[in-house]
C-alpha cells in the first residue's frame, strides 16, 4: 500500500505558501504518508501574477522535507533569462527529482490547442514507481499519461474551453475525462486544486475509474492505494497491435 495526503488548500498569500507547506508536511509525517500532493500554482500563489519562484527558490524547497515523503507542487517559475512557467515540481528531502514545465497556458491553449514546454519529461519514475506529473490541461489528454502507474496533477478553469456550450456541471465534465483517461491507461490519477476560481475541485481515481476519495472543499484527505495489486492485474484497456 502506498498512504497519500491530497491537498484542497490555498495560501493565505503569496508569501505564506511556503511556511503553510511545511505545516502540512509536519502533518503529514505524523500520519506516516509516502506521497504529498498540493495544488497547482501554490507557490507563490496564483492570484498574485507578478510573484514568481526563481532557481533558487526551487532548489531550496527539499529543506522543508519532514520524514521521507516524496512531494508534488504548482509552481509558478521564473528562469535566469526571465521566461515565465508554470511548473510541476517533485523533490523529497534528497533534492529535486522532477521538474516539468509549460509556458503561456492560456493564450496558447485555449485559443490555439497547444502549449509551448521546456522540453522537460512529463514522466519520471521514483521508488521504482512510474509516475506522469501534469500541469493544467494535460490531463484532458490520454496520450500523456504514457501507461505510468500513479498520474498527478491538477485542474484549471480554463483548462475546458467553451465550457458555456456545455449543458452539464463543469466539474462533470472534468471528472468524466479524468475517470475514462485513468480506465484507458489502467492507472491512478490523483489530482488537486486550490479554488483559486471556486470549487476546490480534487480527486483520487483508481484505475478502474472509479472514485475512490473527493472534495470539493478547503482541506485534504488521505487516500491509499495498492499498487502491488495493480501490477499483478495490469492489462492496458483496449492496447492493440496497432
Amino acid at each position: 500500500m502506498r498512504k497519500l495526503v491530497v491537498m484542497s488548500v490555498t495560501p493565505k498569500n503569496n508569501k505564506s505558501g511556503k511556511k503553510e507547506m511545511k505545516y502540512f508536511l509536519e502533518i503529514s509525517s505524523i500520519v506516516g504518508v509516502d506521497i504529498v500532493v498540493f495544488p497547482s500554482s501554490f507557490l507563490p500563489y496564483y492570484k498574485n501574477s507578478n510573484a514568481f519562484y526563481t532557481e533558487s527558490d526551487i532548489m531550496k524547497l527539499p529543506d522543508i522535507v519532514v520524514g521521507n515523503n516524496l512531494v508534488v507542487v504548482g509552481v509558478n517559475e521564473i528562469t535566469d533569462s526571465g521566461e515565465l512557467y508554470k511548473a510541476v515540481i517533485c523533490f523529497d528531502g534528497d533534492g529535486i527529482v522532477h521538474r516539468h514545465r509549460k509556458k503561456d497556458i492560456e493564450e496558447h491553449y485555449i485559443k490555439k490547442g497547444f502549449c509551448v514546454g521546456d522540453g522537460s519529461d512529463m514522466n519520471f519514475i521514483y521508488n521504482d514507481i512510474s509516475m506522469s506529473a501534469l500541469e493544467c490541461f494535460e490531463l484532458l489528454f490520454c496520450d500523456n499519461y504514457n501507461r505510468s502507474e500513479l498520474v498527478f496533477g491538477s485542474i484549471g478553469f480554463g483548462m475546458l474551453a467553451n465550457t458555456e456550450n456545455y449543458d452539464c456541471d463543469y466539474f462533470d465534465q472534468w471528472l468524466n475525462i479524468i475517470k475514462a483517461n485513468a480506465l484507458r491507461n489502467n492507472c491512478f490519477v490523483v489530482t488537486s486544486c486550490n479554488g483559486q476560481h471556486s470549487d476546490y475541485m480534487t480527486v483520487c481515481v483508481n484505475r478502474n475509474g472509479d472514485v475512490v476519495a473527493m472534495s470539493r472543499e478547503h482541506g485534504f484527505f488521505v487516500v491509499e492505494i495498492d499498487l502491488d495489486c495493480y501490477r499483478k492485474c495490469k492489462q492496458p484497456f483496449m492496447q492493440g497491435d496497432n
